[in-house]
């Protein structure tokens, strides 16, 4: 297994790349996001590696140490003539509150420091609480964000991390308002609280017989000796921003996460229809 503290510097890179894609950063920018968002825990060098697999939280007297290790991250790459000063600040920042600064002449957040801010919070806050941080639900957390938005964090921002996470990201499972389980199969870009899912535990319609007078392979006799097998059935989908015959609500609601029994169960089920739910046509 991978080092935490490396899994979390490359999570927040990929994540803030693509924030940084969505927004619209030019290649430079593009090359500085993407190496400040990797580079931004270096100082995490600096605190023991035997504090990764500690089942208790950290004291008072350790907090302290951690809570330095973006200076060092600072010291560290400013040393290095690869890494230019914005990389070292960067690092040495990503912790500070993203509000607008109170003190004339302090330190003012760039777009690249809101991005890969809000990134590292973002994956901090799914990791397990082994280590000194808690562990949220992906939607709490982004609730939690976006009822932040406008106080905490850029509302551009969190816009952008929103639209490339998803309220709820494809392969959860979750459960709507009657009870009924579904996987999440594809986002909507118009309210990400409401996705498409693959409801799997329901019947399909019934399998439809091709009508031969639209093959002329068929009219033509030349496959006269094969019989027409019936089309594979759709899968069953609900689309949660579907309105219900009032047009005044929405005819299902997501209530409820579930805790996946089983990836490989969850696999197997989408495997089945997988030709469909991938197609650009649902």
């Amino acid at each position: 297994d991978m080092d935490p503290y490396a899994c979390h510097s490359i999570n927040v890179a990929i994540l803030a790349s693509a924030m940084g894609e969505q927004y619209g950063l030019n290649t430079g920018q593009m090359n500085n996001l993407t190496l400040a968002a990797f580079m931004h825990d270096l100082g995490r060098l600096t605190i023991p590696g035997e504090w990764t697999s500690r089942k208790d939280r950290l004291s008072p007297q350790e907090m302290e140490v951690v809570r330095q290790h973006g200076n060092w991250g600072l010291i560290l790459l400013l040393s290095r003539e690869e890494f230019t000063p914005q990389v070292g600040v960067l690092a040495a920042e990503h912790h500070r509150d993203l509000g607008v600064p109170t003190e004339k002449g302090s330190y003012t957040p760039d777009i690249i420091h809101k991005i890969v801010a809000l990134a590292d919070r973002y994956d901090l806050a799914l990791k397990s609480p082994q280590h000194y941080w808690n562990r949220y639900r992906q939607d709490r957390l982004l609730k939690q964000i976006i009822n932040h938005r406008g106080v905490d964090y850029d509302p551009l921002i969190v816009k952008l991390l929103v639209n490339c996470v998803g309220y709820y990201p494809v392969g959860t499972m979750v459960q709507i308002e009657d009870g009924r389980r579904g996987i999440v199969v594809r986002p909507s870009q118009v309210n990400p609280a409401r996705p498409r899912l693959y409801m799997f535990e329901e019947e399909p319609p019934p399998a439809v017989m091709p009508d031969p007078t639209l093959n002329p392979n068929l009219n033509a006799g030349i496959m006269a000796d094969a019989q027409p097998q019936p089309e594979e059935p759709p899968p069953v989908i609900f689309d949660m921003n579907e309105l219900d015959e009032t047009g005044l609500r929405h005819r299902h609601s997501i209530v409820k996460v579930l805790e996946p029994e089983d990836s490989h169960q969850i696999r197997r089920i989408l495997d089945v229809k997988k030709e469909y739910l991938l197609s650009h046509t649902l």
